[in-house]
């Protein structure tokens, strides 16, 4: 039998994708973290718990990120210490897993929010001058 080769995409430019026509325009800067290794093996530990999409209720108030959550109808919550929180953040679903995924430990973490709801929040590293987006999910009625 005859293998066939790969076929090679043609007609995208350097430029694609356009990475900047995705980014949020009006985003504020919300606060600063810094998340280590133990507390991103909690977070892995809270989405195992939660179960197949983790989705969890995202607040920053008073200097503190918290993940809420329910589970086989049981509820709780996991904190963060947030340093210099700059403004109020809108609370948000989101999926757990997504947020994991987005963490560099040990890096600090700008968290910056769109003014509309249905916008992504940006994770952004001065270190790497790299961020990540993270789009929001319907929270359940029980969130």
């Amino acid at each position: 039998a005859e293998i066939e080769k790969p076929h090679h995409l043609s007609g995208i430019d350097a430029d694609y994708p356009d990475y900047q026509a995705v980014l949020p325009k009006d985003t504020t800067e919300v606060c600063s973290l810094r998340i280590n290794k133990k507390q991103v093996k909690q977070l892995k530990a809270l989405a195992n718990l939660i179960g197949k999409t983790p989705v969890v209720r995202m607040t920053i108030v008073n200097h503190q990120l918290r993940l809420e959550y329910t589970s086989a109808g049981i509820g709780g919550w996991l904190t963060l210490e947030v340093q210099d929180q700059e403004s109020t953040f809108t609370p948000i679903g989101i999926r757990l897993d997504y947020l994991i995924d987005a963490i560099i430990p040990d890096q600090r973490i700008t968290i910056k929010q769109a003014s509309s709801e249905h916008n992504p929040i940006m994770f952004s590293y001065d270190l790497y001058q790299t961020f990540a987006l993270i789009m929001p999910c319907k929270l359940d009625q029980a969130n």
